[in-house]
């Protein structure tokens, strides 16, 4: 469910213009061209503060991956979901905060796809 706010916000900045296409649950080897998939992750448990019922912290990765021998490209759309993201708020979510800076997974075996992988929090109460 939170996959869905997260793609929902990456398509209203832009993110996903120019060929990239954006798929919920993980990459698909049936999309051909460059992709950006937001998956649903365990995140962390409530956190209870202040007397309040508990933030919810759900987890999000995001996975970028481009075309063959486009590392350059696929680079700077990774960094472009990320601060796309980072510390923003919109639908239900009061901030999404990133675990860790894009992570370089390498190149696909045998296709030489660029990927990257991006972590974050969803915080929401």
């Amino acid at each position: 469910m939170t996959a869905r706010h997260v793609m929902a916000a990456l398509t209203s900045a832009g993110v996903t213009t120019g060929g990239w296409t954006l798929l919920e649950g993980g990459l698909s080897d049936r999309v051909t061209g460059p992709q950006i998939a937001v998956l649903d992750r365990a995140g962390l448990p409530p956190w209870a503060a202040h007397g309040t019922a508990g933030i919810m912290r759900a987890g999000i990765q995001v996975l970028v991956r481009g075309d063959a021998n486009t590392y350059e490209t696929t680079r700077t759309k990774a960094a472009l979901v990320w601060t796309t993201l980072q510390r923003k708020r919109f639908a239900n979510l009061q901030s999404v905060e990133g675990v860790n800076n894009p992570i370089w997974l390498g190149f696909e075996p045998q296709t030489a796809r660029p990927m990257w992988s991006l972590n974050f929090i969803a915080i929401t109460t």
